[in-house]
């Protein structure tokens, strides 16, 4: 917690799988910044996706308004 010792191998791995702060650091750091680009996409196909629930959610509600 005070910053003396990084996470090892396998957990720097877990935490980038966890999160898309540390991936895009991560392919910063190691060059790869063109890769980023896949994480960017992936973030807003989910945000495409709830969208889309939301818009058939909606349109369910009016459905049985009728």
């Amino acid at each position: 917690m005070q910053g003396r010792a990084s996470p090892s191998g396998i957990h720097l791995i877990a935490l980038a799988a966890n999160s898309d702060t540390v991936m895009s650091v991560l392919l910063k750091l190691t060059g790869h910044d063109d890769l980023e680009l896949g994480l960017e996409l992936r973030i807003i196909e989910q945000g495409l996706q709830q969208a889309l629930a939301h818009v058939h959610s909606l349109a369910g509600e009016r459905d049985l308004e009728v």
